[in-house]
């Protein structure tokens, strides 16, 4: 597989160039060298029909030493249901909260255990769109974030399973009894999925929301590019040893072709720092709309 180092100019904004006499915008540009990561297609998700979800492997007193948190990832909903909820490992009539539910209209709404519930905004049933969700327990801050753009927020003191002794796992697309609204199961497609155990910048949201980070970074537990199943789970690439979990385990799990996140016509992947180029070893190459379009 060829490996490239994507260039960027001015953040990961697409720049134009001119290449052999046009004016083209490029949807591709990358040094290419053995040590770096490759461009990709846009890859498959995970189809829910509401018979089935995905759940943390890792248990919430091994994901976080605190109240922070932030859940990312893309999503395609069918029909209204709870998008995100924290289940209790033992008992879910002790401790099962949903965290992001969407409505009849496609109206989103967001909440955690001690704060108000907030309205992230509404989406058009059948279309992909990125959702994150932060918590700071230094400020007493939620914050969700629609197609990268801070879309609402909330302040409270977080009530987390570790106060009530319990420990709970992170489901997607389970439903819940303590819910926003309805508390179905849903229906849809999900993909790139990441957990990261601090909040996440408001800056990074937008910068990486169009990104598919498929190496360990500081922070991060859970990596879900969805691109596999073996056995019951699909890999987890943040190196913390979290795959996804499909449930029930006896399957079957559908992966369907995405384009959530498509930047360009191509799923553009996160690569390491350019100090890991050898120059001896880079070449460049370009994707060009002759068009300048």
């Amino acid at each position: 597989m060829k490996q490239c180092y994507w260039l960027k100019e001015g953040g990961f904004g697409v720049p134009q160039w001119v290449v052999k006499g046009f004016l083209a915008t490029l949807t591709a540009l990358a040094l290419c060298g053995p040590a770096l990561q490759a461009q990709t297609a846009a890859g498959t998700a995970a189809v829910l029909t509401g018979q089935n979800y995905i759940r943390t492997t890792k248990w919430s007193n091994a994901l976080f030493t605190n109240e922070d948190f932030t859940f990312e990832f893309w999503f395609n909903a069918s029909r209204p249901g709870v998008i995100l909820n924290e289940a209790d490992t033992a008992d879910t009539a002790i401790w099962d909260y949903s965290f992001i539910e969407i409505f009849d209209g496609g109206v989103v709404k967001a909440v955690v255990p001690g704060l108000p519930v907030i309205n992230v905004g509404a989406v058009e049933f059948g279309t992909w769109h990125h959702i994150a969700l932060t918590y700071s327990e230094s400020a007493d801050r939620l914050r969700a974030y629609l197609d990268g753009a801070l879309a609402a927020s909330s302040s409270g003191d977080r009530l987390r399973p570790a106060e009530a002794s319990r420990t709970a796992v992170y489901t997607f697309g389970r439903g819940g009894p303590t819910n926003l609204g309805g508390g179905a199961t849903f229906a849809g497609m999900i993909d790139e999925v990441r957990i990261w155990r601090h909040e996440v910048a408001s800056s990074d949201i937008l910068a990486r929301h169009r990104l598919s980070i498929i190496r360990p970074r500081a922070g991060l537990v859970a990596s879900w590019q969805l691109n596999s199943v073996s056995g019951s789970s699909s890999p987890d690439t943040s190196g913390s040893e979290n795959p996804a979990f499909h449930v029930p385990v006896e399957g079957p799990f559908a992966l369907v072709p995405s384009n959530a996140g498509v930047l360009g016509g191509e799923q553009i992947v996160e690569t390491l720092a350019h100090e890991a180029v050898n120059p001896s070893q880079v070449r460049l190459k370009a994707r060009v709309n002759s068009g300048g379009g």
